[in-house]
């Protein structure tokens, strides 16, 4: 698991600029806090300023049904952060139903907080119905990372026919 997540984190902190102790706190714990607790003193008018970053804007999540499986079920995803982003994450939790610990990098990266003009999509698993079994493949036997068309291997069998063939594929694309 650690393999997995120290490059999804470091790619988070890359696109979205989010600081590396932020990242690493939010993966260890709850959400990092956005502003530090106040001075025991009260500070004067310019001081109370200084090194202040703006708040982020808080934009809600949008949550979409990007698709269907064979088996009738929901592939969703979610978006966090700016609408208009210029940076845009996406992060795929579980390709394969039997990778039961993916969709906690998921978990981690929508706990983080996303700065102006950056957002970040994420799919927890575009396969349920492999999930739903604890197998590999999805309902139709088919294993979703050959079906797509950078993968080559249009063979039939476990790659299907041609790419695309299986609406998980299609979902995500």
């Amino acid at each position: 698991m650690k393999r997995f997540v120290i490059p999804v984190l470091a790619a988070t902190v890359a696109v979205l600029g989010v600081s590396a102790q932020t990242a690493a706190a939010t993966a260890a714990s709850s959400p990092t806090p956005l502003a530090k607790t106040t001075p025991a003193t009260k500070p004067s008018s310019a001081t109370a300023t200084a090194g202040v970053r703006p708040a982020a804007v808080s934009y809600p999540p949008l949550r979409l049904e990007i698709g269907r499986t064979p088996e009738g079920r929901q592939i969703r995803a979610v978006r966090q952060g700016d609408p208009k982003a210029t940076k845009v994450l996406v992060v795929l939790g579980q390709m394969h139903g039997n990778e039961r610990q993916a969709p906690l990098v998921v978990s981690v990266v929508r706990r983080l907080v996303t700065r102006p003009g950056t957002a970040v999509w994420t799919i927890m698993t575009m396969n349920p119905d492999g999930a739903a079994r604890g197998w590999r493949y999805n309902a139709a036997w088919i294993d979703l990372n050959r079906n797509f068309p950078t993968s080559g291997r249009y063979l039939g069998g476990l790659s299907g026919a041609w790419a695309w063939t299986q609406p998980e594929t299609r979902a995500v694309a």
